[in-house]
């Protein structure tokens, strides 16, 4: 028996054949030739560097100073023996600076050097404010600082302790508050009666108690303690420039209390 075809078998469809994509065309890449110009510029530049940086050509063959004192000159040479065979920028000016710093009386060293071999020092010295009784060449700067100085030759105010203190830097810096003496040493130096009596004629005096006092000679001035120390040098300063002889009647002018200055008359004057 035939089987008549199926009616699937009858209607089947044409296969489909889809056409894919074309592959892209390949490009041919030209080989671009390097730009040897700045390779070339960089590598000089790095030449350049690395030389200054290592070769000794470069060394410091003279330095330029500015305020550095003769007697520093000695020293400055030794420091240029030390950094003549090392290249200019292989030297550190921090460990040139040190070798002046170290000196108490210098505060601050400033050392600058460039690859065509040249340097330059700057040296700045502490000013002294006032000076150590019994110590000479000791003095203390703005800040309170202690240093010597054997080529200063202003003069400032003299500072003195109690007789029974020894006058020793460990002393001084130990048992007194030398920045806030420091700092009436200025005010007093800076005020009126700094006109009418030269400050190397000046001293201030720590008394055993730890009274402050103002010594000159024609009188002397009583502060007591620190406190108020503004108030007290305004109302001396004031007193002393109304009257200038003041310590022609008056051997000591006391201002322990601001409230309530006194004077101690000198023998033979009657108070008015």
């Amino acid at each position: 028996m035939v089987r008549p075809p199926s009616s699937t078998s009858r209607g089947r469809a044409k296969p489909v054949i889809r056409r894919g994509k074309s592959a892209p065309k390949r490009t041919r890449r030209t080989r671009r030739r390097p730009e040897w110009t700045p390779i070339l510029l960089l590598l000089l530049v790095l030449n350049t560097v690395v030389g200054c940086r290592y070769s000794r050509a470069t060394s410091v063959k003279s330095v330029t100073l500015y305020g550095v004192r003769q007697s520093e000159r000695e020293r400055l040479a030794l420091v240029g023996q030390d950094i003549a065979a090392i290249p200019a920028l292989s030297v550190d000016p921090r460990t040139v600076e040190t070798r002046f710093v170290g000196q108490s009386r210098i505060a601050r060293a400033d050392f600058r050097r460039n690859f065509f071999g040249r340097g330059s020092l700057t040296l700045t010295y502490k000013t002294p404010v006032m000076r150590i009784a019994g110590a000479p060449g000791v003095y203390a700067d703005a800040d309170g600082g202690i240093f010597s100085d054997p080529e200063v030759k202003s003069k400032p105010i003299r500072i003195k302790l109690a007789p029974e203190a020894r006058v020793t830097l460990a002393t001084i810096a130990g048992s007194i508050n030398l920045p806030q003496l420091a700092g009436i040493a200025r005010k007093i130096a800076d005020s009126s009666i700094a006109k009418i009596f030269p400050t190397e004629t000046m001293e201030i005096e720590i008394e055993s108690a730890g009274g402050i006092c103002l010594n000159m000679p024609v009188g002397r001035v009583k502060f007591g303690t620190s406190e108020l120390m503004d108030r007290k040098i305004a109302l001396m300063s004031s007193d002393i420039s109304d009257n200038p002889d003041i310590f022609e009647t008056s051997s000591e002018l006391i201002y322990v209390s601001p409230e309530f200055p006194r004077r101690v008359l000198r023998r033979g004057v009657v108070s008015q």
